[in-house]
């Protein structure tokens, strides 16, 4: 057995990074669901990449980075501290940082080939985990998964499922599975071809 994830397609694993080291990967992506049928609609959100937000500022000072899996409640931790903790980036858990993101509704398709709007980011190891995280990303065999860490206002839809309409983003983080199909190195519309 082994990974069957770009057969069928004419990608290899391989991502070029910039002249700075920096890979561009699928961190997400909007008004696709989630693997519980959630959606994150773009129409909420869109603001938060153009407006004063804790994202672009965090953005435009060269601050923003994601962390070595999603902050995990503590046994004993309070709801209130643990919603604390996801709001802030604990620099001991560093793997990686964002230089810059951009909303792209053209590059990025689902699993039937349609376009979605997917947000492109360009990331490169930074703190503890930076070594790791880079191998990773340069290793053709390897894939890399993302997912969002936001606060969101949730509102159920017509398909019995939650609008998650995000109110404010935090972060990308590497997780092990992908917040959505999209949020992985191997969806990478710079993906190399053979």
């Amino acid at each position: 057995l082994q990974c069957t994830a770009l057969t069928g397609s004419n990608k290899v694993g391989k991502l070029k990074p910039d002249e700075n080291g920096y890979y561009p990967v699928v961190l997400g992506g909007f008004d696709i669901p989630n693997p519980q049928g959630n959606v994150y609609p773009f129409k909420a959100a869109k603001t938060l990449f153009t407006e004063s937000s804790i994202l672009m500022r965090n953005i435009e000072s060269g601050n923003l980075y994601g962390e070595w899996g999603h902050p995990k409640r503590q046994p004993g931790q309070t709801l209130s501290s643990y919603i604390k903790r996801c709001s802030i980036v604990d620099e001991a858990n560093i793997a990686f940082h964002i230089k810059k993101v951009e909303i792209n509704d053209t590059d990025v398709k689902d699993e039937n080939g349609n376009a979605i709007v997917s947000v492109i980011g360009w990331v490169k190891g930074a703190g503890p985990r930076a070594k790791e995280f880079d191998g990773m990303l340069a290793n053709p065999d390897q894939n890399v998964c993302f997912s969002i860490r936001a606060s969101t206002e949730d509102v159920p839809n017509s398909n019995g499922k939650l609008d998650r309409n995000i109110t404010s983003i935090i972060t990308w983080d590497f997780v092990v599975f992908p917040g959505l199909k999209v949020a992985q190195k191997y969806k990478s519309p710079a993906l190399e071809s053979f």
